[in-house]
């Protein structure tokens, strides 16, 4: 199996299923999550989320991981995707938007990111096509 494989399906299934919760439950989202209460622009922002969450999936999902280039593409993706989720979340926490346990989301995401930052490594001594 080629590295990243694995890697792309598990991100892929990782923001369906959390695109899913945003664009359908945003306030429970929120709330469950996060620990603050849901508002129009919350709502707005799960949803938004939501909905980028699902085409970042769906395109994940396609990436043809046969082609060192387009599996690396697909990686600098994933990458910039937990980097910039996970520095949200930091914000956030900081700003004391969100309470303590978003720290765990900002674990989750760096271990995301660092993951795919070792396979996109690995990937570069695949041969190109």
């Amino acid at each position: 199996m080629r590295t990243g494989f694995v890697y792309l399906r598990v991100t892929s299934v990782v923001f369906g299923v959390s695109g899913l919760i945003g664009l359908f439950l945003p306030d429970q989202y929120l709330d469950v999550l996060f620990g603050i209460g849901g508002s129009v622009g919350g709502r707005l922002w799960g949803r938004g989320f939501g909905a980028a969450a699902i085409a970042l999936a769906a395109v994940w999902w396609m990436v043809d991981t046969t082609a060192s280039r387009d599996l690396r593409l697909g990686l600098v993706g994933a990458i910039v995707a937990y980097g910039l989720t996970g520095l949200g979340d930091v914000v956030s926490v900081i700003q004391g938007d969100f309470g303590p346990v978003a720290w765990a989301f900002v674990a989750f995401h760096a271990v995301m990111a660092g993951l795919g930052a070792i396979y996109l490594t690995r990937s570069r001594s695949l041969p190109s096509e």
